[in-house]
């Protein structure tokens, strides 16, 4: 199972030369590869504030998904409590 962070999605959507050839060997494949609802979520508030200039709305990446065999993971109550126990990193 491969889950895409939202940059390297943005990379695939875009074609980027950014991708890496391994990347995108996965990502061709289509088998096992999904984005978290979060990444879409993180998507629209960048397009709403300016922070990211992309042509495509949120159903129009749902379809790309879909039609490259991505599968979206729905944010579910029960990964808040795992977040709360991440390790808190320090910017020093």
């Amino acid at each position: 199972m491969y889950l895409l962070d939202t940059c390297t999605f943005l990379w695939a959507l875009d074609d980027s030369a950014d991708l890496s050839v391994k990347a995108r060997s996965i990502i061709q494949e289509g088998i096992d590869i999904f984005l978290s609802q979060a990444s879409l979520w993180e998507i629209a508030i960048k397009k709403s504030i300016g922070k990211l200039d992309l042509k495509e709305m949120t159903k129009e990446l749902e379809q790309y998904c879909a039609d490259a065999g991505i599968g979206i993971l729905p944010i579910e109550n029960r990964s808040f409590d795992t977040i709360q126990k991440l390790p808190v990193g320090r910017a020093d």
